[in-house]
């Protein structure tokens, strides 16, 4: 009987030993305030990155629900082709997705195109990825203006205007069926439009389905010529900020042209900019987010403030919620490449949107750390739901500096679905036109 009870005892420490996340995930509650005093509460919750800003006073985590399940806000594309999908698509050697049928490239991708995650799959972090970016394609034509600005401890150095346009050719309905001759899964452009020393600097991606390198191109104000970019440029600094291009919507990347491994499957903490579902009005088919949605204010605007300047004020603090969450790290196959390793956190259910990124520089030190964080929103009547980023931090750890995004709120009106965009202005003859 002795040797029961001590080996029992034996086998629920090892347990415990290794399993961390599970037993901090027992301890956190809903509105628990987590700062230096208590941080082992989320220990293995969050990225390190993120452990060690609470450690140092940088940040405090509130932890707390959501008055909304996140995974009835998948849009209504998403969920109609969640089971359809499952088991229909696999990816050949050269990283295209293929129907598993007969081994050709997929004609057009209706959905979600990997609704099961199998953890075994060596393709399962890939798998992942492509699931996140065809959740943007299912939300169409969007019209996302934002604000960067600058941050350093002292407070705001430089803001800038921008806006992005994304017209998906493959996972969005009305694309079914349209010529397709270069085969493009996705055109986008970004635009800066103020202030004026770099207003008019533009960048063009076509992105192809099948395994060509991305074609990107630069519109340059002081020479009023578009030149094309390397695709090692797109993880150059842009703008002088503490961004690359492959940072937007958390990671923008082309799958084939990076390894990946999922790492875990883990309960975390995941931010989420409010815990009540956010307004979106139509306008015909196009969809827009409104006034209702305010502002936030951030630390530096608050005198005497003991926490970085660059995250939301205890008025605004983001809601950090209990989630199933993916680990996934990557590494770009291009040796010039800016980065190193990356490792993603990516909410398990909620359309596999992709949250937080820590960066690693080709030396494996640790070197920024990105947030894009989401919300739902949806129409007062419920027939249009969908999941929207609002809020970017990026952090430069060596340089103690911030580039933050500022969306999706009265300031900034963002339009989905149906906006007037026409293919031709994706162009190399378009672009032009639209950067002078």
């Amino acid at each position: 009987m002795k040797f029961i009870k001590y080996s029992t005892l034996f086998l629920a420490c090892l347990w415990a030993g290794l399993c961390p996340e599970s037993t901090a995930s027992a301890d956190v509650v809903a509105g628990d305030l987590i700062d230096k005093t208590n941080w082992e509460k989320v220990e293995g919750m969050i990225p390190t990155s993120v452990l060690n800003w609470i450690k140092k006073g940088d940040y405090t985590l509130k932890v707390d629900d959501l008055e909304y399940d996140p995974k009835a806000y998948m849009t209504n594309y998403d969920r109609e082709h969640f089971e359809p999908n499952k088991g229909r698509y696999d990816f050949d050697d050269e990283g295209v997705i293929v129907e598993t049928r007969n081994s050709k490239p997929a004609d057009f991708i209706e959905g979600i195109p990997f609704p099961e995650i199998d953890l075994d799959d060596p393709e399962a972090g890939a798998k992942i990825v492509t699931n996140h970016y065809y959740h943007t394609f299912t939300e169409g034509n969007v019209y996302i203006p934002f604000q960067f600005r600058w941050v350093g401890r002292a407070g705001l150095e430089r803001s800038v205007e921008a806006s992005m346009n994304q017209y998906p050719m493959d996972g969005y309905p009305p694309r079914k069926g349209v010529k397709n001759k270069e085969n493009i899964q996705r055109y986008s452009i970004l635009r800066i439009t103020a202030p004026y020393d770099i207003a008019g600097t533009n960048i063009l991606l076509w992105r192809y389905r099948d395994a060509r390198l991305d074609s990107t191109f630069a519109y340059v104000p002081a020479i009023r010529r578009v030149r094309r970019m390397s695709p090692a440029n797109r993880s150059d600094s842009w703008i002088g900020a503490d961004i690359c291009v492959d940072d937007a919507w958390c990671i923008d990347g082309k799958v084939s042209s990076f390894t990946w491994k999922l790492l875990r499957k883990q309960d975390g903490l995941l931010p989420y900019m409010f815990k009540k579902v956010q307004p979106l009005e139509k306008s015909g088919e196009t969809c827009l987010t409104t006034d209702r949605t305010r502002a936030w204010e951030l630390n530096y605007h608050v005198e005497g403030t003991q926490t970085a300047p660059w995250f939301p004020t205890d008025r605004n603090k983001l809601v950090w919620a209990k989630r199933p969450i993916y680990v996934v790290e990557l590494k770009a196959k291009d040796p010039y490449y800016n980065y190193g390793r990356q490792q993603i956190w990516v909410d398990a259910e909620n359309s596999m949107v992709v949250v937080m990124k820590d960066i690693y520089d080709r030396a494996d030190q640790y070197w920024k750390c990105l947030w894009m964080v989401w919300n739902a929103v949806g129409t007062d009547d419920g027939s249009v739901k969908a999941i929207l980023p609002g809020y970017m931090v990026a952090v430069d750890e060596r340089t103690d500096h911030c580039t933050m995004l500022q969306g999706f709120c009265e300031d900034y009106i963002w339009k989905i679905y149906d906006t007037s965009q026409k293919e031709r202005n994706y162009s190399l003859a378009g672009f032009q036109r639209l950067a002078k």
